[in-house]
């Protein structure tokens, strides 16, 4: 690109949308009121995108509280056995 512009996608701008220029972290915006869009400088550039939403950390933590709850009550449960 001879000047900077900026890249817009033909999808909905939901909080969680990261983005990498170059490698580097970039600010992903909202473009036309909901599309997702990510400011380029002038040049060729190398764009990614990642989708990492808060509500993703919170299932993964609560899913892992889930599991060590379950094996806690099965340990406890073989234990019972092993005494009776």
């Amino acid at each position: 690109m001879p000047a900077g512009a900026l890249l817009v996608l033909a999808d909905v701008n939901y909080p969680g949308w990261r983005a990498w220029v170059d490698g580097r972290p970039a600010d992903v915006v909202t473009a036309n009121y909901v599309l997702r869009g990510v400011p380029l400088p002038e040049g060729a550039r190398s764009v990614q995108f990642a989708f990492l939403p808060g509500s993703f950390t919170v299932g993964l933590f609560a899913a892992l509280a889930a599991l060590s709850v379950l094996a806690g009550l099965g340990s406890a449960v073989l234990a019972g056995r092993r005494h009776a």
